[in-house]
């Protein structure tokens, strides 16, 4: 399904993508040739494809390469949202989603540390 507007208007927003991401767009856009609707990511007959068939293909994708289903759309998505998080900060993350408020950022795309920052030399000293 392609959506005529994002869910808000923060979503409106101009991305520059990587040059490896330009290349692949393009080489596949060239490949392709002429479609009537002028998109990158069509049927045979030229028409949007459907989000059944984009799954459809993501599956075979991850089968042909021994991943496994937890390696998702959205998993990607939150993984570039901790990335940028912390290389550069939570509204850089925010601004490359097109989120209207960071929290929801951090509440649901950030990772969290699977393990406490190590507090045990502060502990030692207040304590042993």
């Amino acid at each position: 399904m392609r959506k005529p507007t994002p869910k808000t208007q923060a979503g409106h927003r101009t991305l520059v993508l990587p040059r490896f991401a330009i290349d692949t767009l393009l080489r596949r856009k060239v490949a392709q040739g002429f479609n009537p609707i002028d998109g990158v990511f069509v049927t045979r007959k030229g028409t949007w494809l459907s989000t059944n068939n984009v799954h459809r293909q993501w599956r075979l994708f991850r089968a042909d390469m021994g991943v496994n289903d937890t390696v998702t759309f959205k998993a990607f998505r939150k993984a570039m949202a901790t990335l940028l998080e912390r290389e550069f900060s939570v509204e850089q993350a925010q601004a490359q989603l097109g989120h209207s408020k960071s929290t929801t950022t951090r509440s649901y795309y950030i990772a969290r540390p699977a393990v406490a920052p190590d507090s045990s030399d502060l502990l030692d000293d207040l304590f042993g």
